[in-house]
């Protein structure tokens, strides 16, 4: 007896994690013994004596573990050679397992939504060990991937392959790869973003563009004005130099060949620039006199036109998909005393508001003004007048 104590202290041992102790419940059997028989290996218990080993096994099974031990038919000496004692435990908790009930669990198991492939194989070999299937077992697992998995035209697929070709190896591999070329494409698509509208990306970089150059030459003709005194400007209407006075436009009651309309030549035709459209016209050059805002109102209008007033700068976008956005609304103090709120338009050419508004403005003087398109129609004005608009602390002569 001392030998053998002095044996097993000299024994080097490993740092292992004890297996928790044994619920003492038959269906946790299984568990527990694989859990045991890894410790038992790893600590090569096997040149241990019988009695550390007898022991060690009661001690990690729970204090449970020795009462149910002298329930066992087994002399003082079977009681201390751990074979005799270990297949006692064995048969009295495998005996409890119930084939039916675990062969149900078996064939109620499918693959959960989003399980791993390699999780649902592992927990079907671990029901179908208390099912004792014997030589069966690899076959039965097989059919039952081949029938409970997640992508029906795989199962389909291994259905109907030769049974005698497609082993449990074979079919899982064949699994595990779908599930892997199915990810991978996933994160393939993730990565390169789904398709998008680039027309109005395009439209929308190249107004940002050409308003950078619009306010580029607006404060070049700016410098060479405060200079020459002279703008040397182009006219929107006729093509010519750039004159103050409209009325002495050559333009001026002539009809445009593209669209029928007065006042301005064919080349310098603005039909694709109305009220209430966002569209640029291929080619043409736009007017940086005739960038206005559009403020909403009744049907009957007078008109604010307002001068060397540049569009606000528009980042490039993506667009995803066409949505319903409301309309921008600001709030503008017109003539230094009444507020209006306006709706933001970047594709108006004009400025408007209600006639109505017009006896907010006592005293002004209403000039004349050519003709006017909005959403396709001819728009009936009063005429137009000067005054000043201020938002954000920004002020404009209109």
């Amino acid at each position: 007896m001392p030998e053998d104590r002095e044996a097993h202290q000299q024994k080097p041992r490993r740092k292992v994690r004890e297996p928790e102790q044994f619920s003492f419940e038959a269906k946790d059997w299984p568990g527990w013994k694989r859990q045991w028989e890894l410790y038992y290996d790893l600590e090569e218990m096997e040149n241990d004596p019988e009695k550390i080993r007898v022991s060690t096994f009661l001690y990690l099974m729970g204090p449970q573990a020795s009462e149910i031990l002298s329930t066992f038919d087994l002399t003082a000496a079977d009681r201390r050679k751990y074979e005799n004692v270990f297949h006692c435990f064995d048969q009295l908790f495998s005996a409890k397992v119930n084939v039916v009930f675990e062969r149900a669990r078996f064939n109620r198991r499918v693959q959960r939504e989003r399980e791993p492939v390699e999780l649902f194989v592992m927990d079907l070999k671990q029901l179908a060990s208390t099912c004792k299937y014997g030589t069966l077992k690899d076959e039965l697992i097989r059919d039952r991937i081949i029938v409970s998995i997640g992508d029906e035209a795989l199962s389909l697929a291994l259905a109907q392959e030769d049974e005698r070709v497609l082993t449990l190896e074979k079919c899982v591999a064949r699994v595990t790869t779908a599930e892997n070329v199915l990810t991978n494409a996933t994160t393939i698509r993730e990565s390169s973003g789904p398709a998008v509208q680039v027309h109005v990306v395009k439209n929308n970089y190249q107004n940002s563009r050409k308003n950078q150059r619009h306010q580029t030459q607006t404060s070049e003709s700016k410098s060479s004005y405060s200079k020459s005194k002279q703008p040397d400007r182009q006219c929107g209407y006729c093509r010519g130099k750039w004159h103050k006075d409209k009325l002495k436009c050559p333009a001026r009651g002539q009809t445009c060949h593209s669209c029928g309309k007065l006042d301005h030549f064919g080349p310098m035709c603005r039909s694709k620039r109305k009220i209430q459209e966002l569209e640029e016209a291929d080619g043409e050059t736009e007017d940086e006199e005739n960038q206005v805002e559009e403020v909403q109102g009744p049907q009957r209008y007078s008109f604010l036109e307002v001068v060397n007033q540049p569009k606000p700068k528009v980042s490039p976008m993506i667009e995803v998909e066409e949505m319903n956005v409301p309309p921008l609304m600001l709030d503008i103090l017109v003539g230094g005393r009444v507020m209006l709120r306006h709706k933001a338009d970047l594709g108006a050419d004009v400025n408007v508001i209600g006639q109505d508004y017009l006896s907010k403005f006592p005293g002004v003087k209403l000039e004349p003004i050519g003709n006017l398109t909005g959403a396709g129609k001819h728009v009936l004005q009063v005429g137009k007048f000067q005054t000043t608009m201020e938002w954000e602390g920004r002020k404009e002569t209109t």
